[in-house]
């Protein structure tokens, strides 16, 4: 009865937050850096870490995305976690900061089963520099720079794990900051519903297989879709395949690569991943890199029961 009634719970969070849904940066190794997602991850594994991820798309593209984050995850008490993001994000004119703190309670429904809700509060800026975009009128009154200054927001999620699974879905943020101009119709600011899923499955001693899926879902642009297929070698060595598109699914409009990993002494875990556009951007840029790092501070004895293994949601 509590596993249905958890279900239904992740279920009437994806009804009531599909109609707010916006955009968030994104990330190709999702599943590395889960408490970037939902804050239901935080104390989720039966250890504490930090992370460390930076991001570059479309390299060589004047104005390409990048990001660089950093979070600590820890579990200090039984069932209650605590996580701190930090997000540095740049895209054309825009650039936006913010810190996190994030708090989780972890409901234990079965001796293998978790039930996890979580919260956030957060407070950051954003700025977009129109200032430096090049116009047939560099007079133009409407392209002062514009700022939200000290902005605070929330949000939350969901999350269902067990020995071979989970299943999560988070809204980062729940208000929209303004600005000292009108540019709502050009910069979305409340962040997108994000529903994702994965599993470990064994296929044999030495050999995991491990898929997951991940979809953002906006209303002003096309939903996103990414998928991993991530193979682990003696719970150390990851070798895999990522695949990310627009909600259409058309090769022409997509991005695929590969996902390398390994984790040193079961204390640090370095990773890397490459995506070639299959889109018209390969003319101009053939890659975007991604570099994580993640260290593993101490493992918790009174752990939650689901993810004692040190590689489950990483």
């Amino acid at each position: 009865m509590k596993l249905i009634k958890a279900t239904l719970i992740l279920l009437t969070v994806v009804a009531t937050s599909v109609a707010t849904a916006q955009v968030d940066p994104n990330y190709r190794q999702y599943r590395f850096n889960a408490l970037l997602l939902n804050p239901a991850h935080a104390g989720a594994n039966a250890y504490s870490d930090v992370s460390m991820l930076a991001s570059s798309q479309w390299v060589g593209m004047p104005g390409a995305p990048r990001t660089v984050t950093a979070s600590g995850n820890f579990l200090p008490i039984k069932n209650f976690g605590i996580g701190f993001t930090v997000i540095a994000d740049e895209a054309g004119p825009m650039k936006s900061n913010m810190s996190a703190v994030n708090l989780a309670y972890h409901l234990k429904i079965s001796e293998t089963i978790r039930f996890s809700v979580g919260i956030k509060g957060s407070v950051g800026s954003l700025n977009v520099r129109l200032s430096g975009l090049s116009t047939t009128d560099p007079n133009d009154p409407d392209m002062n720079n514009l700022t939200s200054g000290i902005a605070y927001n929330a949000g939350f999620g969901a999350l269902l794990h067990g020995e071979k699974f989970f299943i999560g879905v988070s809204q980062p943020r729940v208000v929209s900051n303004t600005f000292n101009g009108d540019l709502t119709y050009y910069v979305e600011t409340k962040g997108g519903l994000l529903a994702y899923g994965g599993m470990n499955l064994k296929l044999s001693e030495s050999l995991m297989f491990r898929p997951s899926i991940m979809s953002r879902f906006r209303t002003n642009a096309p939903s996103t879709f990414d998928a991993n297929g991530i193979f682990t070698i003696n719970n150390k060595v990851d070798v895999g395949l990522v695949y990310h598109s627009n909600s259409n699914f058309q090769l022409n409009d997509a991005a695929a690569g590969a996902i390398f990993g390994v984790e040193f002494d079961k204390r640090m875990y370095l990773g890397y991943s490459y995506t070639y556009p299959t889109n018209k951007l390969n003319i101009v840029t053939p890659q975007c890199h991604e570099l994580v790092l993640r260290l593993k501070l101490k493992s918790i004895g009174i752990g939650n029961g689901t993810s004692n293994n040190t590689r489950f949601f990483n």
